[in-house]
């Protein structure tokens, strides 16, 4: 069994579970996971592909046979390995071109996270400082907000398997517990007493409702613009950054949107004009270029770290900024304390 073959499959598997993906969504679904099943089939099709090598991979010298007047009884394996040694070329080219399509989705999905987070922290911050800031003291109330978004960037990684409304709901009930111990820690006759005030439950129940809408117009209106133009190559390090513009540039495999990038027969054109496509299409696309040898140059500006000529982009790499391992893995964006500037 090829180890890097293995390990293609074994990655893709990860990135497309939810549970393993550090809160990417189910089959890297770009819209609803209900509604789209995305690159469900990538990764049947990709753990395929691994068995079959392995099956060519298994001894075949139990069944020699003798041939030439029992003169020659290895050299006819010598066929047998050309064969299937051509066989497993394809297999891993077409498990190579599979890994590269879900890494790009993968990789534009975590930017699209990470901009939503950028976007959702300035917008919490008023209305956090609308429900609780007559509450607190300026210092109390900085200490309140940063848990908060702490607390809602972490719940949203932990149901990336559910729908936005869902999603949004599920976040906001999840960050209250934080709301009253922070209220309960700041209030000193509150704290004695053990119990929130009046006027704290209304601005919790103010704060519920404001925060959920906030959440999802925010998300929607991220996501429509990152529809629109993704801005990925800002974020990833130059031999990243080299592959992935010849996949979505050169090749014109395009970030697949879900549902709505699904050709049908009444149906076959994209709000763009361009002619929609399956994801194995897109995906034999990035085989072809494989075996022509059209790719060879770009893998190996990869390795060599991108292309020489290539300027520097004055953003930091998503690894350094996020956290983030080839923008795959997650951790919770940095928060900034609007109010001083420090950084938690």
């Amino acid at each position: 069994m090829p180890p890097t073959q293995a390990t293609q499959s074994l990655h893709v598997t990860e990135v497309i579970n939810p549970a393993l993906n550090g809160g990417l969504p189910p089959n890297l679904a770009a819209d609803e996971p209900s509604l789209s099943f995305s690159l469900k089939g990538v990764d049947i099709g990709t753990a395929s592909y691994m068995s079959e090598l392995a099956f060519l991979a298994d001894p075949v010298s139990s069944h020699i046979q003798s041939a030439e007047m029992h003169n020659q009884s290895i050299n006819s394996l010598a066929l047998i390995s050309a064969r299937y040694t051509a066989t497993a070329v394809e297999l891993a080219s077409l498990m190579c071109a599979s890994y590269i399509y879900t890494l790009c989705q993968a990789l534009d999905l975590r930017v699209l996270q990470f901009s939503f987070f950028q976007s959702l922290e300035h917008l919490l911050y008023t209305v956090n400082k609308q429900s609780f800031g007559p509450l607190l003291c300026d210092l109390d109330f900085s200490e309140l907000h940063l848990n908060i978004c702490h607390r809602v960037q972490a719940n949203w990684l932990l149901t990336a398997n559910k729908d936005s409304e869902d999603r949004c709901t599920h976040v906001v009930e999840s960050t209250i517990g934080v709301i009253v111990k922070s209220l309960l820690a700041a209030t000193p006759q509150a704290k004695v007493a053990g119990e929130v005030s009046s006027a704290a439950l209304t601005a919790i129940r103010e704060w519920k409702g404001s925060a959920h809408k906030t959440l999802g117009e925010t998300f929607a209106k991220v996501r429509a613009s990152f529809y629109e133009k993704q801005d990925t190559t800002e974020f990833l390090g130059l031999g990243s950054r080299a592959l992935y513009t010849y996949i979505r540039e050169k090749l014109e495999v395009p970030f697949h949107r879900g549902l709505e990038d699904h050709p049908e027969p009444h149906d076959v054109y994209a709000a763009d004009g361009s002619k929609k496509r399956t994801i194995g299409s897109n995906i034999s696309t990035i085989y072809e270029a494989l075996r022509t040898g059209e790719m060879h140059k770009i893998l190996m500006e990869c390795l060599m770290g991108g292309d020489a000529t290539a300027t520097t982009t004055s953003h930091v790499d998503l690894d350094e900024r996020n956290g983030v391992g080839n923008g795959v893995a997650s951790s919770v964006v940095p928060v900034t304390d609007i109010r001083n500037g420090r950084t938690s």
